[in-house]
């Protein structure tokens, strides 16, 4: 869609500007968060995209993700001593809302 049928759908529809204005800043909110946090732990910034994705694209029924953890780093293209260090850090765990609280997180 080109800028000007975009800037003309808007101007004729608030609630649609409005909308888009807000995806738009989340959008940015997130890549500059992820930016930041890429510069100091790619490791964990890439498995917390990568469930992120999976969470929100697949909707799984169950909390429990079904990949290892020798897949999961796999596919963050990490070794696996890189991603058990990168979820083994309790400070850096806190940061991974996938993970259920446990009676050892309270």
């Amino acid at each position: 869609m080109s800028y000007p049928t975009l800037k003309k759908i808007a101007t004729e529809n608030g609630t649609f500007a409005g909308e888009l204005l807000r995806e738009n800043c989340d959008f940015i909110g997130y890549m500059f968060f992820d930016s930041i946090n890429q510069t100091f732990e790619p490791c964990l910034a890439r498995i917390c995209d990568i469930l992120y994705l999976y969470l929100t694209k697949v909707h799984p029924l169950s909390a429990k993700i079904p990949l290892s953890q020798s897949e999961l780093a796999s596919i963050a293209g990490a070794s696996t001593a890189q991603m058990e260090r990168s979820i083994s850090d309790p400070e850096k765990r806190r940061d991974l809302r996938y993970l259920p609280k446990t009676n050892r997180d309270t």
